[in-house]
């Protein structure tokens, strides 16, 4: 997989995990220990990085502020346009992680 973009990244995590939101806390440490991301100086991003980004791309991410601590999930429609899920009917098994974040990334 080539060099992600931090948003694309999140949707990489989020997409792996779509059964249940993810906090910040648990994004960034994701993407640290796959290390998926590092920014122009060679660092991981921080919880600020991460939240600001989700909150920038609205189109992108949901956050449930119902929960404590918040949770950010990869949009339904974005779940949905990226995965080629059709509920089973086709019998095409689920696409990998890396494919649905480069789907992502052409969208973007």
């Amino acid at each position: 997989m080539g060099k992600l973009t931090l948003h694309n990244a999140i949707a990489l995590i989020l997409a792996e995990n779509v059964s249940r939101g993810l906090t910040i806390a648990e994004i960034v440490r994701k993407i640290r220990t796959g290390d998926l991301y590092r920014g122009a100086d060679g660092r991981p991003p921080s919880s600020v990085q991460i939240s600001a980004r989700v909150h920038n791309y609205p189109r992108m991410f949901t956050i449930d502020r119902r929960t404590r601590p918040h949770t950010v999930r990869l949009r339904e429609d974005m779940q949905r346009a990226n995965s080629g899920d059709d509920g089973g009917a086709s019998g095409r098994p689920s696409p990998r992680p890396d494919e649905v974040a480069g789907s992502v990334m052409q969208e973007w």
